[in-house]
C-alpha cells in the first residue's frame, strides 16, 4: 500500500495588494482618491463619491502612497469608473442607476 503525501495548502499573494488603501497623489502633490481595487489593468480609486479606473502604468507606489506618474484622461477614467461601480458595486449595495428599468 503506498503512502497518502499530505496536501500543501498553497498561499498565493497577489502583488497588486500592495496598491490598495493607498492615497493616490496628482502630479501636484494633491490627492485624488484612495485606492480600493484592481480591475485588469486598472487601478480603482474612490474620490468622494466618485470612482476613477486609472492605468496601472500611469501610477506609481511611493512611500504610503500613489503617484500619478504619467498622463491620465480624468474624464475617460470616471466613465470607466462610474461603468465599474454600477457594475462591481450596486448589485452588492442593492442600488440601481437612475436609468436601469
Amino acid at each position: 500500500m503506498g503512502r497518502k503525501k499530505a496536501k500543501k495548502e498553497v498561499e498565493y499573494e497577489d502583488p497588486r495588494d500592495d496598491l490598495l488603501s493607498l492615497f493616490l497623489k496628482d502630479v501636484n502633490g494633491n490627492v485624488v482618491g484612495e485606492s480600493i481595487g484592481v480591475s485588469g489593468e486598472k487601478l480603482v480609486v474612490k474620490s468622494e463619491e466618485r470612482f476613477y479606473l486609472i492605468p496601472l502604468s500611469a501610477v506609481e507606489k511611493g512611500e504610503g502612497e500613489l503617484k500619478v506618474v504619467n498622463e491620465v484622461d480624468w474624464e475617460k477614467a470616471l466613465k470607466e469608473g462610474e461603468r465599474w461601480r454600477e457594475k462591481e458595486l450596486d448589485l452588492l449595495w442593492g442600488e440601481r442607476s437612475e436609468g436601469a428599468g
